[in-house]
């Protein structure tokens, strides 16, 4: 199951560190319950594009295999997403 998340209208340096420190958890719950995903976030703001970028690389760093890119473009990600698929 693939997915475009569009996260234009949040801005993500107002979301409380304890929410994002309890993503990963919730993220291999999803991703467990779900099988192998791709998701792509758009964002249009640069500060938040940047954060996912970094949240993203961490998440990588731990040990999370996730298959999720940030975007700053809704028709960009759903390509990526199309690539994803014919994979």
């Amino acid at each position: 199951m693939n997915a475009v998340w569009d996260l234009t209208h949040l801005q993500l340096r107002n979301i409380p560190l304890k929410d994002i420190q309890s993503l990963p958890g919730q993220l291999g719950r999803f991703m467990a319950q779900r099988g192998k995903i791709s998701a792509a976030l758009v964002t249009n703001r640069k500060i938040d594009f940047q954060l996912l970028r970094i949240y993203l690389t961490i998440l990588r760093l731990i040990g999370k295999n996730v298959r999720i890119r940030p975007f700053n473009d809704v028709e960009a990600a759903y390509c990526w997403l199309q690539e994803k698929e014919a994979t």
